[in-house]
C-alpha cells in the first residue's frame, strides 16, 4: 500500500532533523499500536500467525465468528479482560498495559517482556490505589 511515511533506523540517538531532497523534516520515535489477532483477539500476533484451533467472536468472547454472533447487547464481553466491551475497546485495560509496554519498551529501550510487566505493576498499583481511594470516601 503506497504511503507517505518513511522510517529510518537510526542505532545511536536520533537527529531533532533529517534532510532529504532539498527539504527538511521533523524525527519522531516510532511507537507501533498493539496488534490484535483477529482470530483469538488477544494481543501480540495477527491470525496468520494464531495458534488457536477455535475463533472467539470480539462481541461475547464466545467460540464462534463474530458474523454468527447472537449476543444481546448487554452481553457483550472481552476477550482479554472480561469487562462489558468489545474486545476491539482501545479503553480496555489489556490494550493500554499492552500500548503502555510498547511505549516502554521503545522509549526505555528495554525488552517487551520487562516492559509488560512493568506496565502490568503499575495498572496493578493503579487499582489498589482506586480501592484504597474508594474505601477511605
Amino acid at each position: 500500500m503506497p504511503t507517505m511515511a518513511v522510517i529510518i533506523a537510526y542505532e545511536e540517538e536520533l537527529p531533532k532533523y533529517v534532510n532529504s531532497d532539498f527539504t527538511r523534516y521533523k524525527v519522531s520515535l516510532f511507537i507501533p499500536s498493539p496488534l490484535r489477532c483477529a482470530k483469538c483477539q488477544r494481543y501480540g500476533h495477527k491470525a496468520g500467525q494464531c495458534r488457536s484451533e477455535k475463533p472467539r467472536c470480539p462481541k461475547c468472547a464466545e467460540a464462534h465468528e463474530y458474523g454468527a454472533c447472537q449476543a444481546a447487547p448487554e452481553e457483550v464481553k472481552c476477550a482479554n479482560c472480561g469487562e462489558k466491551h468489545s474486545s476491539a475497546y482501545k479503553g480496555c485495560t489489556k490494550y493500554r498495559q499492552v500500548s503502555n509496554a510498547l511505549k516502554l519498551a521503545t522509549t526505555q529501550k528495554m525488552s517487551y517482556r520487562d516492559a509488560l510487566q512493568q506496565s502490568k505493576a503499575k495498572t496493578a498499583a493503579q487499582k489498589k490505589d482506586s480501592v484504597d481511594t474508594d474505601t477511605q470516601v
